[in-house]
């Protein structure tokens, strides 16, 4: 009733129960999608200010204190909210033809570098 609303309670209920699952799952991915654009947009509004937290350097004097701000919560929130409006994109499967891609992009970056491909 919540996921729906009252007015299609009525309709809903008929529905064999993995259809009324598989609706939630959707109507969730669908919320996590529009909160992921709403957080970018807002970030790039920003400047990127937003999500930012202070890292200090624990060993410098606060003059010279080579301390920085890192995105570290604010991507992680990002990659959760993708995570939740795109799980296809998330699976293991997936994981590792990204992961496979990143290496054969950066080994094809070193090839360039020391000149053994063309650029």
């Amino acid at each position: 009733m919540r996921e729906y609303g009252a007015a299609a309670y009525a309709s809903v209920i008929v529905w064999p129960y993995r259809l009324i699952l598989r609706g939630i799952e959707i109507e969730r991915q669908r919320e996590a999608a529009h909160n992921l654009a709403r957080l970018r947009l807002q970030a790039v509004a920003d400047g990127l200010d937003q999500g930012r937290e202070y890292v200090p350097d624990p060993n410098d004097p606060a003059p010279t204190s080579t301390a920085h701000y890192t995105l570290k919560p604010y991507l992680t929130t990002l990659e959760q909210l993708d995570e939740a409006a795109h799980p296809w994109r998330y699976t293991l499967e997936m994981r590792i033809r990204r992961r496979e891609r990143e290496e054969a992009a950066a080994f094809d970056e070193l090839e360039r570098a020391i000149g053994r491909l063309p650029a």
